[in-house]
């Protein structure tokens, strides 16, 4: 299992790191955890790659979610 740990206020500025994180999470082939305990904040450039993520993965493979969102993160997302 890859374990991704999301943490302070991601946006446009952290988009390439993370599409690297999840490029090289995605081809492990592994069921993948994302830590969301310490996030912050989170802008849309982020959202689109999560939502990249779920597209480009193959339905057999887990993605699952642990922590608290922050209501800030919550706020962005509904």
């Amino acid at each position: 299992m890859t374990t991704i740990e999301l943490q302070g206020e991601l946006g446009i500025n952290n988009a390439a790191e993370i599409k690297k994180v999840l490029i090289s999470a995605v081809e492990k082939r592994q069921p993948i955890t994302f830590d969301v305990s310490k996030l912050e904040d989170i802008d849309v450039s982020i959202v689109q790659l999560l939502y990249g993520l779920f597209a480009a993965v193959s339905p057999d493979c887990k993605i699952t979610f642990k922590g608290v969102l922050s209501p800030l993160v919550k706020k962005r997302l509904f």
